[in-house]
């Protein structure tokens, strides 16, 4: 919260601009994420474990893909306009697991959780990049997404990264000492520049003023009470329990992922509706969080 708190203090006093927050975004995604991935993605998988801790990824992605047709029947049942409604799905659907679901998963339920975040994102991030957002473009164009442009955005630094690790775990190599050292001290920027970068981002949203936009209900719905209970549901369906669960049911309920605004506004989609959604979820997150920390000792 302090973190938030000076993030929108630096916005409110104009000492963070858009190019500060490009560069504390181009931060965290390409320098601090895959830091934070290698350090406990490699400390924690082993080449025996491996293929059944991975199998763990299936309830988190069968979670993900069940909020498309469930934010589809939504989006038609609240009259969502059509040239918002891949945003809107892309609110509901996905959760902001960079920027505060890694750093609330390691307040709540410490480093040890952080490999199973890591199963989660890889699904939200597959499905997001597959399905999310296409559909968001055809808010503004009803072109088909390349093959080559998906495969693009798909090769972000964390992505290569968890994908190398994983390579790394069954190849049996283990990194150098000093370079696990390194990755530990640059994976510990990830919770104080994402917290920064939230604050900020929330300080020009509020500047430029909150409004009640048709289907942010039924986002904040999915997003805080109906994506949590299915995951926790499949979580139970599979066996998985334990800190597994705990944290998988955790990021689950996180806000709107903060790439649904930025693919809005680099399609040519609603932006500024998506920043809103992603904004308005962000701020009930802080309501929440003292609620999911006593809920999450519950789920074992």
């Amino acid at each position: 919260m302090i973190l938030i708190g000076i993030g929108y203090f630096f916005a409110w006093k104009n000492w963070l601009r858009e190019e500060g927050n490009n560069l504390l975004s181009a931060l965290v995604v390409k320098v601090a994420m895959p830091g934070t991935i290698l350090t406990y993605v490699l400390g924690a998988f082993t080449r025996e474990n491996f293929l059944s801790q991975f199998a763990l990824i299936i309830p988190a992605a069968i979670s993900i893909a069940l909020g498309i047709p469930i934010g589809y029947l939504l989006l038609k049942i609240t009259r969502v306009p059509d040239n918002r409604r891949g945003t809107f799905t892309g609110l509901t659907v996905f959760s902001n697991v960079v920027f505060i679901g890694f750093p609330v998963t390691r307040a709540l339920l410490g480093e040890s959780a952080i490999p199973y975040a890591t199963l989660f994102y890889l699904a939200n991030t597959l499905i997001f990049w597959t399905f999310g957002a296409p559909y968001i473009r055809k808010d503004a164009d009803k072109s088909r997404m390349s093959f080559a442009t998906t495969i693009k955005n798909l090769l972000s630094a964390p992505l290569v990264t968890l994908a190398a690790s994983f390579a790394m775990i069954l190849a049996g190599i283990r990194l150098p000492s000093p370079v696990m050292t390194a990755a530990q001290n640059l994976g510990g920027m990830v919770t104080p520049l994402s917290m920064i970068f939230i604050g900020s981002m929330l300080r020009r949203v509020i500047a430029g003023g909150i409004r009640w936009e048709r289907g942010f209900a039924a986002a904040i719905f999915i997003r805080f009470a109906l994506s949590p209970l299915v995951m926790l549901a499949l979580c139970m369906f599979f066996g998985i329990g334990g800190i597994t669960r705990q944290s998988f049911f955790l990021l689950a309920g996180m806000s709107s992922m903060t790439q649904v605004a930025i693919i809005a506004h680099e399609y040519g989609a609603d932006g500024e509706y998506a920043s809103l959604g992603v904004a308005i979820t962000t701020i009930l997150l802080m309501v929440m969080l003292p609620l999911y920390a006593l809920i999450i000792p519950k789920i074992i």
